[in-house]
């Protein structure tokens, strides 16, 4: 007896549909509607309005300059949104491990790397490349000195 309720128990009725249901399927539908949507179709779009051009002078701190450019280097460290140097350190074991990730270099990252660690005097060991983003991993806590170093390539 139990095991046929068990197999059978999925031909019980089914409860009534609810009337939020049935309001919806017989819904009257109005003229009115049918041609405001015909008539959204038919609309032209408004066109886009034009941004007004930037004035890059000397009193606005954004304007492009990207020594990419300029000095015909071989890469570039794109700032974050807030206009900072996006120099990172990381915390890891605990924090018994610091670790200095530079992100957001465009171009040759091997030449950054390599001027890098001239500059901070690191061994190649500790000094790597991200090969998937192109970010430089370097052991140790070396934020100042990078922001430094970016800043006298007026990054």
């Amino acid at each position: 007896m139990a095991i046929s309720r068990l197999l059978l128990s999925f031909l019980r009725p089914l409860p009534p549909p609810r009337l939020s249901l049935f309001r919806y399927v017989f819904r009257p539908i109005s003229t009115s509607s049918i041609a405001r949507n015909q008539a959204a179709a038919t609309k032209t779009p408004n066109p886009t309005p034009t941004p007004a051009p930037i004035d890059y002078t000397a009193s606005n701190p954004l304007r492009p300059e990207s020594p990419f450019y300029q000095y015909d280097l071989p890469y570039f460290v794109r700032r974050s949104k807030m206009q900072n140097l996006p120099v990172y350190i990381v915390l890891k074991r605990g924090g018994n491990l610091k670790m200095t990730h530079v992100r957001k270099i465009e171009g040759d990252a091997a030449d950054l790397k390599k001027r890098l660690q001239g500059h901070l005097g690191v061994p190649d060991k500790d000094i790597a490349i991200n090969p998937t983003n192109k970010d430089i991993i370097i052991k140790g806590e070396f934020k100042e000195e990078i922001k430094n170093f970016l800043l006298a390539q007026k990054f």
